[in-house]
């Protein structure tokens, strides 16, 4: 089972029915984080007996942010709805908070530093650059604003709603943030896992032979290959052999090619039971199979293929009686080249064939 249907975003999910992009998710938490600024500046603004205004502002944000997050989930659009709500944040909210709450010395900072998170993350192209530079600027000309007139920027009523607005704001960019790390770091890891993998399956799909599972000719050679430069450097034996299945063309002609393909599984997996991790087994082509031994002499080599002819011949076929195989041995000595290598292999099956089959030739 998947670790990640545990997680909160896998929950979020299933509870909205579907699987929502990384920048839904984001752009819902910030929507979600509006509502309870919102929400608070309404119940703070009006116990405090503030103007109108005051408690009007929020209201109006709380209501916009409960409407996009609506529109996103039921229409499946959340960009438009994205682009509504933080619009109406960064361009009224917040300037609203900015000049209501102390500007630098209360909540608005860390909420703005949140706000520009945010759109880092939800929004791409034009509209990244236009919200993130345009509130960038704004809220730096605040700044300046209240540098040379501080008497712009209404006090608050006490030192106790000072500090508690400021515990509020950072307790909220903090969440925020968090949130929002929290979130991407999930599904990138989620993403990262996947994209592990799928490149886990390429890379075997690029190997492996499609029906039996074991080594394709391609890798087979390359693996071959780097097998004969080792035993080349440092002396250690290595010998191959070439199987091939005996008369399967008319087990393809009077039993079907289905019946064909379940013969060639079956005698891929009784090999594959009489090896060891040495041994490399693949397909060669068609109905013949490639067996490399690694660090094995002819004596080993002839120790696990007779193993392996005894094993094939005690399997029961369900149809047209006993299927035999015969096979070509050849051993690697220093200096033989990769084709001679195999050459020997190749004339040594032949003579297998010439000699009744079902036999290897050494």
């Amino acid at each position: 089972m998947d670790k990640s249907k545990g997680s909160a975003v896998a929950l979020f999910n299933e509870a909205l029915g579907r699987n929502l992009p990384l920048e839904h998710i984001i752009f819902l938490c910030g929507a979600i984080a509006g509502i309870a600024l919102s929400a608070f500046g309404v119940i703070g603004n009006y116990v405090m007996s503030l103007n109108a205004i005051s408690v009007l502002i929020p209201f109006v944000n709380l209501v916009v942010d409960v409407s996009c997050i609506v529109y996103s989930i039921v229409m499946k659009r959340w960009q438009g709805a994205a682009v509504v709500a933080f619009v109406f944040a960064s361009f009224v909210l917040f300037p609203f908070l900015w000049f209501t709450t102390g500007g630098t010395m209360s909540s608005s900072l860390p909420l703005v530093i949140g706000l520009g998170v945010v759109l880092a993350i939800v929004f791409s192209g034009k509209v990244r650059l236009i919200l993130f530079v345009s509130t960038l600027v704004l809220f730096s000309a605040f700044i300046l604003i209240e540098l040379y007139h501080p008497n712009n920027f209404i006090p608050y009523p006490s030192r106790e709603a000072w500090y508690l607005d400021i515990l509020f704001g950072f307790v909220m960019s903090y969440l925020t943030s968090g949130g929002l790390a929290y979130f991407t770091l999930l599904r990138y890891n989620a993403a990262k896992r996947e994209a592990e993998t799928l490149v886990h399956k390429l890379e075997t799909l690029s190997i492996t032979d499609p029906l039996t599972g074991v080594f394709n000719r391609r890798h087979l050679m390359v693996r071959l290959d780097e097998e004969m430069r080792k035993a080349y450097d440092n002396g250690n034996p290595l010998t191959l052999c070439i199987i091939d299945v005996d008369f399967f063309k008319q087990v393809n002609d009077n039993f079907g090619h289905l019946y064909g393909d379940e013969v060639l599984k079956t005698i891929t997996e009784t090999i594959g039971r009489c090896l060891s991790e040495e041994e490399l087994l693949g397909r060669y082509g068609g109905e013949e199979f490639l067996l490399v031994f690694r660090n094995s002499d002819l004596a080993a080599a002839q120790e696990i293929l007779n193993r392996t002819m005894a094993a094939l011949r005690d399997v029961d076929w369900p149809q047209g009686g006993p299927i035999t195989v015969s096979g070509g041995v050849s051993v690697y000595t220093k200096g033989l080249s990769y084709s001679k290598f195999l050459e020997q292999a190749d004339k040594n099956l032949y003579k297998a064939k010439s000699n009744g089959r079902n036999r290897i030739e050494y």
